[in-house]
């Protein structure tokens, strides 16, 4: 009995193992990227982060959601 019950969980075990290795991956479908306007956009964030930084309006430059909450490290880990 006990080597009935070995044989069936070893069988279901190379089965399953068999059936998840030959799955064929699914077809990546994404679109091209534009790097270089990608690279526009980030940089237009950042001046606009700089530009409100050095004006001192910290609570405007929106990187952040309305509610997010901010913890301060201290010097020790």
């Amino acid at each position: 009995m006990k080597k009935q019950i070995v044989k069936g969980v070893l069988l279901s075990g190379i089965l399953s193992l068999m059936i998840s290795c030959n799955s064929k991956p699914e077809e990546s479908k994404t679109a091209a990227v534009d790097k270089e306007q990608i690279k526009k956009e980030i940089q237009a964030k950042e001046d606009g982060f700089a530009e409100l930084y050095n004006t001192g309006q910290l609570k405007d430059i929106g990187y952040y959601a309305d509610d997010a909450t901010t913890f301060f490290r201290t010097g020790r880990l």
